[in-house]
């Protein structure tokens, strides 16, 4: 009896290649961040990516600005824009508790501190990050820019929210995972002109 294939990928693989795929939904300019909450036992609840907040009848990039002129028009848009993790928990339409958040942030980010209070009261007991801005510890008060998560990461182990971080080389496979995307669309593509043709 033959047995299992063993290159099969992992659940931590599976999850965040999810959270980096609503990543890239993201229509901001500057930083695509996406999430994907997991059950205990491995089943997907929720994806979410930052984004600005939904319209009834409208279209939200019509009202929002994602550009304009100069630094300060750049910055105004995050008044409007939800977080990739707050869309997420908004999203999922279950009960949280006990479950997992995977988050890719292009720029290493961790949850802001208003996302971190998300996470909390909805009882979710651990955050698995694609990479971190300052690699793989979680000393001192990590920083990327002018933003300072030292809140989140003691909002995060008041609540015993587990934090784990899979470093670059999950990054990497990320990115090799769409590149690989993109060339089976690219074939894809190319075949189905090809049926077309000779239709």
């Amino acid at each position: 009896m033959p047995g299992k294939r063993q290159d099969y990928i992992g659940w931590d693989e599976l999850f965040i290649a999810m959270a980096a795929e609503a990543a890239w939904r993201s229509k901001d300019p500057r930083t695509q961040n996406g999430a994907c909450i997991v059950s205990a036992d491995h089943t997907e609840i929720a994806i979410g990516y930052n984004g600005f907040p939904k319209l009834k009848n409208k279209d939200n990039d019509e009202v929002f600005p994602w550009i304009g002129e100069g630094e300060e028009a750049m910055t105004e848009r995050y008044k409007f824009v939800v977080h990739a993790e707050r869309n997420c928990l908004d999203n999922a339409k279950f009960d949280l508790d006990g479950s997992t958040l995977y988050l890719f942030s292009e720029r290493g980010y961790y949850p802001c501190e208003t996302c971190a209070q998300g996470i909390l009261s909805k009882g979710v007991s651990a955050v698995v990050m694609g990479f971190a801005a300052e690699g793989d510890n979680l000393g001192g008060s990590a920083r990327y820019g002018n933003q300072a998560f030292a809140a989140t990461l003691k909002m995060f182990e008041a609540a015993e929210i587990k934090v784990r971080i899979l470093g670059p080389d999950m990054a990497r496979y990320c990115y090799g995972l769409a590149s690989r995307f993109l060339k089976v669309a690219a074939a894809v593509e190319a075949l189905h002109g090809a049926a077309n043709e000779k239709c």
